[in-house]
């Protein structure tokens, strides 16, 4: 049997929540490797300033901060997957 693996987008939402949810309830009877992407878009183009390079490393280092603590969450949520 050759085991799946499974990529999930997600955005921390709601509905992206049941979207992991409905992953692992549909393939629990199979051997699974989930891997779990975080997908957003930045907003950072939207500002009509130039950023300087500092900004966009700090946007950079808080998103990045941001999905390491959700991604703590879905874990404790889902302990038996990981």
């Amino acid at each position: 049997m050759t085991m799946r693996k499974i990529l999930i987008p997600t955005d921390f939402s709601e509905n992206a929540m049941n979207a992991i949810h409905y992953a692992i309830k549909l393939f629990k009877y199979e051997k699974c490797d989930y891997y779990i992407m975080h997908a957003y878009q930045d907003d950072i183009y939207a500002d009509e300033d130039l950023l300087e390079k500092e900004t966009l490393e700090e946007i950079t280092r808080r998103t990045s901060e941001k999905s390491l603590k959700e991604l703590g969450i879905i874990l404790k949520e889902i302990p038996y997957v990981f």
